[in-house]
């Protein structure tokens, strides 16, 4: 895992599909920085990625908060968001939704 030991980084992105690729970008860096080989890299990217874009789907938040704590063996990432969540609409049921 991490080979060095960083300040924890936190940023605020804006909920939105368009802000994963930049949510994505952050976390790769941040793994970057601290040694993390690329398989390993991708994997907490596509992670964190679901994280947000659940948030970003399921609840009403206006923003989505991303934290990266990495130290020798260890990183810890935090998906926070103040949204509350929103259950998806009931599907009908039957033939011709009765």
């Amino acid at each position: 895992m991490a080979k060095r030991t960083m300040a924890p980084a936190v940023r605020v992105f804006p909920a939105a599909a368009s802000s994963l690729a930049t949510i994505r970008r952050f976390i790769d860096e941040q793994a970057a920085a601290v040694g993390l080989p690329p398989a390993n890299r991708q994997d907490i990217a596509l992670a964190v990625t679901e994280g947000c874009s659940n948030a970003i789907r399921h609840s009403t938040t206006p923003e989505v908060t991303v934290s990266w704590e990495a130290e020798p063996g260890v990183v810890v990432v935090h998906v926070a968001d103040q949204g509350i969540f929103r259950a998806p609409a009931p599907q009908p049921s039957g033939i011709g939704g009765f």
